[in-house]
């Protein structure tokens, strides 16, 4: 019985983690207590009602442990707000790495934090990316009154040059690189093209451009980069990264000098 509650970790740091939060599957436990498997599961449902340890997906952690666990992510969570207020959250895979959890205990570990309401999941309204970002429950990024006038005179901005709106530079020249990071994070604004060297638009134009590619390839099968250029009323900088991405998401696929219609969102 001991050995059981030791290896679940009950009144000592269990695991190989850093911080210790780690869990066992129950193969584990009765490997390394030496007791035949319905006689571990009976100790440790026996555990369980004591509220002495606690079943994850397929794991098991100490009570104590698991409690530990709860509080590092808050505390992390907690941080990373302070110091990144305008951030939607914390990459799961930073939070991840940060407790010292194995990719898949990670997932099950991830799901009873959230259905606790320990942790949310941000919202991912960024273009091109899977989310993947968290935060507490709580949390809402919020512009301050002279960050919220800065982006109303950026926006009006994109708004009188929609399809010539202005770089990476002159965005945050206007509003800093923070708040222009969570105008893209927000989905507010979104980035097309390199990293080093990328264009911005407005969502609202981002989609619009969408539905006039589409009904052009619908009306004439194929377009070129002059065609959508003439169309959309731009320049090739801007109309080259925006049908480049719309390869990469496959709602158009370039044959030569055309592209054709791909996977309609």
């Amino acid at each position: 019985f001991s050995g059981v509650a030791g290896k679940a970790g009950v009144g000592k740091t269990a695991g190989k983690s850093v911080h210790g939060l780690v869990g066992y599957e129950l193969a584990e436990i009765v490997l390394q207590s030496n007791l035949a498997q319905d006689v571990t599961l009976h100790t440790l449902e026996t555990l369980l009602v004591e509220r002495r340890v606690r079943k994850v997906g397929g794991w098991w952690f100490a009570q104590s442990l698991w409690d530990a666990l709860c509080a590092e992510t808050s505390a992390l969570l907690r941080e990373h707000h302070r110091q990144y207020p305008l951030r939607a959250g914390l990459s799961k895979e930073e939070w991840r790495t940060r407790l010292g959890l194995a990719p898949r205990m990670a997932t099950d570990v991830f799901a009873a934090l959230q259905a606790e309401g320990v942790l949310a999941e941000a919202p991912a309204r960024v273009v091109g990316t899977t989310g993947g970002l968290i935060r507490l429950p709580d949390f809402a990024p919020a512009f301050t009154a002279e960050q919220q006038r800065q982006v109303e005179r950026l926006l009006h901005i994109f708004r009188a040059n929609p399809y010539t709106p202005p770089g990476r530079a002159e965005a945050e020249a206007e509003v800093g690189a923070e708040v222009l990071g969570a105008l893209m994070e927000q989905g507010i604004l979104v980035r097309l093209g390199s990293a080093a060297d990328p264009v911005l638009f407005l969502r609202e134009t981002y989609d619009e451009a969408l539905a006039r590619v589409i009904a052009y390839l619908r009306e004439h099968e194929t377009i070129t980069a002059a065609e959508a250029r003439d169309l959309l009323g731009t320049t090739r900088k801007y109309v080259l990264p925006l049908l480049e991405h719309l390869d990469e998401r496959r709602i158009t696929r370039r044959l030569g000098d055309q592209r054709v219609l791909g996977i309609v969102p």
